[in-house]
């Protein structure tokens, strides 16, 4: 599992390997963080705004 380059040596420290995430600006483990709490936060707020208005339209609907 360890991939080496053309003169031997590894091309990736497995001990100190950076975490780095292909998103553009987010880069290291702070950023993938923030990225994943931003992606949660975004997918709740968007699954309340739906039920909201999903539980308006019932209420509309049979005059609760």
């Amino acid at each position: 599992m360890s991939a080496t380059t053309f003169d031997g040596t590894y091309a990736v420290d497995p001990v100190r390997v950076d975490r780095t995430t292909p998103m553009g600006p987010t880069q290291g483990y702070v950023g993938e963080r923030a990225f994943i709490w931003v992606t949660w936060a975004a997918a709740f707020g968007f699954w309340a705004l739906t039920m909201s208005s999903f539980f308006g339209i019932l209420r509309v609907i049979f005059g609760l």
